[in-house]
């Protein structure tokens, strides 16, 4: 008990000197079955009881996808606690050792590598170029993405809407195309084939992008279009290959 009343004299004072927590805040912790998390969620379940700051608090899991896992242990504290939890599924298991190939989860991290991304709604209005090449990489992404304020893409070199979309579709992604945006639901792979840049720079160079997470092969038709903004992007592109010299 000592200890836990020293940790959370250094967590308020912590919370104090850099107003960590505000009135109506919802603070929430990323547990595992590491002794840190559970000691910081812990210390902040007793500091709500008393800080003159009202806040809620929940705590999550991110369940990597490994078979076996049990978070009734950890279920069981937060009900003790009176913390809302949740076990947020994830395919990073399948990204590391499926797809990364790595020895362990641990590798991720080590390498600085990203192993979940999860889609978002964006508002397409001040980027309107970059819509191309965020929506090939959003169907890689867990979870759906939403584009919109995305009309004004449909006047461009190509009906950005349209090739974008079926640049997706045509390297195996799920999509579906809106009146003034898209919606794209994600996976962890494509399967690759043939997209047609349609003459447009962006579509082709999203191409590259998105081949990047292909099982398969990709062919770009009509790809020298890059020339317009880019003359030099397929052999900078190549250069990037771990086998490039």
């Amino acid at each position: 008990m000592k200890e836990l009343q020293r940790i959370l004299s250094h967590v308020r004072r912590a919370a104090d000197a850099y107003d960590m927590i505000r009135a109506g805040d919802k603070i929430c912790v990323g547990v595992s079955a590491g002794k840190d998390s559970l000691t910081l969620l812990v210390a902040l379940a007793e500091l709500r009881r008393f800080y003159p700051k009202p806040f809620t608090l929940c705590a999550v899991t991110v369940d990597l996808g490994f078979s076996g896992a049990d978070y009734s242990e950890i279920e069981e504290l937060c009900r003790r606690l009176a913390v809302e939890y949740r076990v947020v599924p994830t395919e990073i298991g399948k990204v590391v050792f499926d797809i990364r190939r790595e020895k362990n989860p641990c590798s991720l991290c080590a390498k600085m590598r990203r192993g979940a991304l999860h889609g978002i709604t964006l508002d397409a209005g001040p980027i309107p170029d970059l819509i191309p090449v965020v929506s090939c990489l959003a169907a890689l992404c867990e979870g759906e993405t939403r584009i919109e304020n995305a009309a004004r893409l449909r006047l461009k070199e190509s009906d950005r809407l349209q090739t974008t979309a079926a640049l997706i579709s045509a390297l195996g992604g799920s999509v579906r195309e809106l009146p003034d945006g898209l919606v794209i639901s994600g996976r962890a792979r494509l399967s690759g084939g043939t997209a047609d840049a349609c003459g447009d720079h962006r579509i082709a160079m999203s191409a590259a992008m998105a081949a990047c997470g292909c099982e398969g092969p990709v062919t770009v038709l009509g790809s020298e279009c890059v020339a317009k903004s880019y003359p030099a992007f397929w052999e900078d592109f190549a250069s990037l290959r771990e086998d490039a010299v």
